[in-house]
């Protein structure tokens, strides 16, 4: 008997050769949406480079962060990169953002995890250099970017990673799905190219 399932269904993609396995979206470079990098950088200039980066989940506020950093980096700024993660204490973090320079441009992302007191003190340590973060919330530093999305730059970044028109095409109806989430819509696309079907 004949399996009903379709061609296209029964060849699994190795994780390896997933057009969107992590090592390739984490290499996603950030887009700006009604701006410009030039613009941007100068905008944070303007602010001393203290600024902080907001918006929902899966917005972009990591990648332009990391793209942010990547780019100061390259005009020979010094730049400490800190990503708080769940099991790291507030303690660790703190220890680790101290080590830097006074004149390095401290970059910390994922701020909403860290604690009041711990956030608190990184603000006061006499960081000269400057202080970004990103986040869901300003935590008393001027806004650089609210980040957004929208169809087509989902649209775009798929194209990026895949020529498959059958992934291709679907970006538009996972940004709804998503409610605007890039992430997840990445992650399902994941599955998708795996040849799952995801949950719904």
């Amino acid at each position: 008997m004949r399996s009903s399932q379709s061609p296209e269904r029964n060849r699994l993609v190795r994780p390896c050769d997933n057009p969107f396995r992590s090592s390739l979206t984490q290499s996603l470079q950030y887009v700006p949406i009604g701006t410009t990098w030039a613009d941007l950088r100068l905008r944070l200039a303007r602010l001393d480079y203290r600024a902080s980066i907001v918006g929902p989940m899966g917005s972009g506020k990591s990648t332009l962060l990391r793209t942010l950093a990547e780019q100061l980096r390259a005009k020979r700024t010094r730049v400490r990169f800190h990503r708080v993660e769940l099991d790291a204490s507030a303690d660790e973090v703190l220890e680790s953002v101290m080590r830097s320079r006074t004149d390095d441009i401290v970059c910390v992302d994922r701020v909403d995890r860290l604690p009041s007191l711990a956030w608190r003190s990184i603000r006061r340590a006499g960081l000269r250099g400057g202080l970004i973060c990103a986040g869901h919330r300003t935590r008393g530093l001027p806004v650089l970017v609210r980040c957004k999305t929208n169809p087509e730059l989902l649209h775009r970044l798929v194209r990026e990673l895949s020529s498959n028109p059958g992934l291709t095409g679907r970006a538009e109806t996972l940004f709804r799905k998503h409610r605007g989430n890039v992430r997840e819509a990445l992650f399902e696309l994941y599955d998708l190219a795996q040849g799952f079907t995801p949950e719904t």
